[in-house]
Parts: C-alpha cells; sequence; structure tokens
C-alpha cells in the first residue's frame, strides 16, 4: 500500500524518512535531534493536546472531530473529494471552536473511537519505535520520560505515570473521551462509531450527510481487521491500559478481546 505523503510534511520528518535505507544513520541523527530539543524545551511547560483536527461545512452543516488513529485520513479524503470547496478545517479543541462559531453547535457532528488497547499499540508504532518508520521526534521530545524506540511495556507504563496523564498528554494518546468533549461536559450530540464497524457506522454518516457514496472510497483495512495488539501485551499490560483508559472502556463498552 503506497504511504500517504501527509505523515511527512514536516521537514524534519521528510529528511527522516529519506534515510529509511541507512537505519543506522537514522538511528544517529534521530538521537541527536531529539537530544537537542529535549535540552532546549526543558523548561517549557507540557500543555494538552486537544486542538485535533475539525472539518466543518456551512452548506452541509456537520462538522467532523478528527480522532487521531482512527482512519481519520480516509474520513478528511472522503470529504474533501466529495465537499469540495464547501469544507473548512480547524486545529483548535472543540470549547475554543464552538466559542468562535456558536452557529457549529446546532450542526450534526461526527467522529469515531478506537479499541484502547489497540490504539495504544498503533500510536506505539507510528510515535515512538521505528519499528516500520521512524519515531516521530517533534512529539516524543515535549514529554519528559519518552525516548526514540522505547519498548512497548516502557511506553504502557509512562502512560500511567503523571507525565502521562490527560492533563499533559499529546492528541494521539489522550482519552477520546476527552478529545470528543465540550466544555460544558456535552457528549450526547455527537454520534460516535467506532472504528471496528466503520463501513457500517459510516453508511449511517454519509446518507446524513447526502454528498457522496455510502462507503469511504479509502480504507486502511489492515488497521481496521488487525488484532496484532493482542500479542503485545501481558495480564499487567492489560489492565494499565484499563486503568488509564477507563473512561473511554466505560463510555464506548469496549473490553481487551474485541474484534
Amino acid at each position: 500500500m503506497q504511504e500517504s505523503s501527509w505523515k511527512y510534511k514536516r521537514i524534519i520528518n521528510r529528511a527522516l524518512y529519506s534515510l529509511r535505507g541507512s537505519l543506522f544513520t537514522l538511528k544517529i541523527i534521530k538521537n541527536v535531534i531529539f537530544y537537542i530539543r529535549l535540552v532546549t524545551r526543558k523548561a517549557q511547560q507540557v500543555k494538552p493536546d486537544l486542538s485535533v483536527e475539525k472539518i466543518y461545512s456551512e452548506n452541509g452543516k456537520y462538522l467532523y472531530i478528527a480522532n487521531p488513529k482512527v482512519a481519520t485520513r480516509s474520513v478528511i479524503d472522503y470529504l474533501t473529494k466529495f465537499d469540495k470547496g464547501n469544507i473548512a478545517y480547524k486545529n483548535l479543541s472543540l470549547g475554543e471552536l464552538f466559542k468562535k462559531h456558536p452557529k457549529i453547535m446546532s450542526y450534526y457532528k461526527f467522529s469515531f473511537v478506537r479499541n484502547p488497547w489497540a490504539r495504544t499499540y498503533s500510536c506505539w508504532v507510528d510515535k515512538i519505535t521505528n519499528q516500520n518508520k521512524f519515531c516521530d521526534i517533534i512529539i516524543i521530545s515535549r514529554f519528559k520520560g519518552l525516548y526514540p524506540d522505547m519498548p512497548f511495556p516502557e511506553f504502557v507504563n509512562w502512560l500511567s505515570t503523571d507525565e502521562g496523564q490527560d492533563k499533559f498528554a499529546d492528541r494521539h494518546w489522550m482519552s477520546q473521551s476527552k478529545l470528543l468533549e465540550f466544555e460544558s461536559g456535552d457528549t450526547q450530540s455527537v454520534f460516535i462509531g467506532k472504528l471496528e464497524n466503520i463501513e457500517n457506522d459510516f453508511k449511517l454518516v454519509a446518507r446524513k450527510l447526502s454528498i457522496g457514496p455510502v462507503i469511504l472510497p479509502v480504507l486502511n483495512k489492515t488497521q481496521i481487521s488487525s488484532l496484532a495488539y493482542r500479542d503485545h501485551y501481558t495480564d499487567n499490560l492489560k489492565e494499565i491500559i484499563a486503568r488509564r483508559y477507563k473512561e473511554d472502556i466505560k463510555r464506548y463498552n469496549y473490553f481487551f478481546e474485541q474484534d
């Protein structure tokens, strides 16, 4: 499958990706960049990152709240293709967005969530380790205790520390219920579909939007069907994630052995 260029839009990311054939050189450069950024950012207070992509249409009167690691690119590509010229992008928290554009509060709002154990593993693969691509230096250098190619068990344990909590979290490991929560605490007025059932759930959304076909034209099947995360969890690691994301698990009715 061809990798989307959007993943490498940052200059540093593109440079690192170009060196993927030389892992030794990549590792050295990656660590140098990491420690430079770590030193220069030491005095800065890390703030929670609630600024996930929001796409809305005044004509269609809908708002899509992108949830990282949950088929966001497929949904954004769909909206871009079939509602071209009518959509606007905002990287704001929901509270900030509604303050600036209060009329959006009455729009049809939708998003998708994912099994927290699978999402955590996907986040580690994509952002922390160099297992398939390269870790995201820009992100991990902001946080005390994170480092390039950190083993998965260490990352899971880090999420349970004070540094890994939602009050500091990057959006890629922020609790999904937090990302989808209004300042008033209202979450009932948002349609929440599931990645594990996205083909059926997106049909409901597409029929409501009435801008294109009722299926996603480009869908990452491996992301939906992959159960690889199960092999990387011990009983202890399962329990850590269960505690860390207990609100997500309760609100969206997830359990570990879920297909």
